[in-house]
């Protein structure tokens, strides 16, 4: 019998501000792939020029935020992808970081890659704050061509260091 020549199978794995990544990171190297998957991180930075609050300060500080929050996103997603490599021991894992709407971009890259499956935290949020709030990965689930893999965790399994980079990136919102 002929071996299949399948195409690698691709997984997207959507990272935020730093919460719950140690669990999507877990998650991900403590599960079986096929051999030759290939994991694209991802962590979208939303634009502060745009419906933010931020808005209002001058440009070249609008610019700077912007230029810190990236490097930050860097870092992150950087240091997930080390987790996960340490985990499966691959090299198959590209590290991107994008700007632009999240619910938006996560969906677009999957359809471009093409993704296999999407991987991504939820905040759990309810009621009014997930009115106000939206949700990225209810948004995901409902408009990717792939499936979509939502990890939960709890709070407290943050660790120390992402929360200081989730503060990080939060203050510069």
């Amino acid at each position: 019998m002929q071996p299949l020549n399948l195409p690698p199978f691709k997984v997207l794995i959507a990272i935020d501000e730093g919460q719950f990544t140690a669990s999507i990171a877990d998650f991900v190297g403590n599960h079986f792939w096929p051999p030759h998957t290939q994991f694209v991180i991802c962590h979208v930075v939303e634009p502060l020029k745009v419906s933010n609050m931020m808005a209002v300060l001058p440009g070249p500080m609008l610019d700077e935020m912007s230029q810190d929050r990236i490097v930050a996103a860097h870092a992150l997603t950087r240091n997930v992808a080390m987790r996960i490599r340490d985990y499966l021991k691959t090299e198959h894992i590209e590290e991107k970081v994008i700007e632009g709407f999240p619910k938006i971009e996560i969906v677009e890259l999957a359809k471009n890659l093409p993704a296999n499956l999407i991987v991504m935290g939820s905040h759990g949020r309810h009621g009014f704050n997930r009115l106000v709030m939206g949700s990225v990965s209810s948004h995901v689930l409902v408009h990717a061509d792939c499936s979509v893999l939502i990890v939960r965790a709890q709070p407290q399994e943050v660790s120390e260091k992402e929360q200081k980079a989730a503060t990080a990136l939060a203050a510069n919102t």
